[in-house]
């Protein structure tokens, strides 16, 4: 697993398989405090934990 600098408050997610780079998607800090993972098609919202918010969303995935 790999968290890359994006932007401000904007993380890449992605993971690595053998010779297959996955991207999950981009982790974000929204301007209330709480975290959220964007992700093609969709956007989820979590708490205020980063960790939580990729541990969380990698376990549904």
């Amino acid at each position: 697993m790999t968290l890359t600098y994006a932007t401000l408050n904007a993380w890449t997610v992605s993971e690595t398989f053998g010779s297959e780079h996955v991207i999950h998607g981009h982790l974000m800090e929204g301007r209330n405090g709480r975290f959220m993972v964007l992700s093609v098609g969709q956007t989820e919202e979590y708490g205020y934990s980063w960790q939580e918010a990729l541990t969380t969303h990698l376990g549904q995935h």
